[in-house]
């Protein structure tokens, strides 16, 4: 496509000529008849009037430089919104080939992506990982991408080594704790191994309740106290061994 050139048949600036030399000698004239002047408050009237008068010839000449700009840029306006109708039309026409051209790129990374969810060395560690959306650019090449994905595998593999040597150490299975990377990383595995084994060894190391002797004060005094007590023959003699230990004499 050839660069466009928009090429003006006619176009010359041209110079506002105004009676500037008169009107600058007006202005002078009226600045020069007012300026250092005070007004005494007998002269408030007069002073308003002036005022009036100064702001009369200040907006004449605002409205007149407004009327010129006005009619100065009417050409410029036409030209501009002209070349505007066209730039959209070019835009327009650009927006739709772009938008076909986002459709063909969707379909080409989506085809992509399957291709790499097919490979072997990506279904083997596709738990353990996520999916790098970068794999999906053009600059990227199937040949690095496969290189990554085998530098991933290798990590995933020295992980799952490091909880295996862990959990030996532990006296622990492996396999679910390297089920776990799948959620979490390494380093919460590894933590969580230690926790459980710490609460394991707490319940395993926890001294038993020491059964506490019933020592019978020396100015209490003994009972004679008759029961038939019932148990089998096991049972009677555990209670004779305890009743000996706490000082209760069991007879006949």
């Amino acid at each position: 496509m050839n660069e466009l050139a928009i090429k003006v048949v006619e176009f010359t600036p041209t110079e506002i000529k105004w009676n500037k030399e008169e009107v600058s000698g007006i202005i002078d004239e009226i600045v020069k008849k007012y300026q250092g002047l005070e007004f005494n408050e007998e002269d408030l009237s007069s002073a308003k009037t002036d005022r009036a008068s100064l702001n009369k010839v200040a907006k004449g000449l605002s409205a007149k430089r407004i009327d010129i700009k006005k009619q100065y840029s009417t050409e410029l306006t036409i030209f501009e919104t002209s070349v505007k109708e066209l730039e959209n039309k070019v835009k327009d026409t650009s927006a739709a080939i772009d938008e076909q051209i986002k459709s063909f790129e969707q379909k080409e990374a989506e085809q992509k992506k399957a291709a790499i969810l097919e490979l072997n060395e990506y279904k083997v560690i596709q738990d353990y990982i996520s999916f790098n959306e970068k794999w999906l650019n053009k600059s990227y090449k199937f040949d690095t991408i496969i290189e990554d994905i085998e530098q991933l595998s290798n990590q995933v593999e020295k992980d799952k080594n490091i909880i295996k040597m862990a959990c030996v150490d532990k006296d622990f299975k492996a396999d679910k704790y390297i089920d776990k990377l799948k959620q979490i990383e390494l380093t919460t595995v590894l933590e969580r191994i230690n926790e459980d084994y710490d609460l394991l060894h707490k319940e395993t190391t926890e001294e038993p309740i020491k059964e506490e002797l019933i020592m019978t004060p020396k100015d209490e005094k003994v009972r004679d106290i008759v029961r038939h007590i019932k148990g089998t023959k096991t049972q009677l003699i555990k209670l004779k061994e305890y009743a000996d230990k706490i000082g209760v004499e069991i007879y006949e």
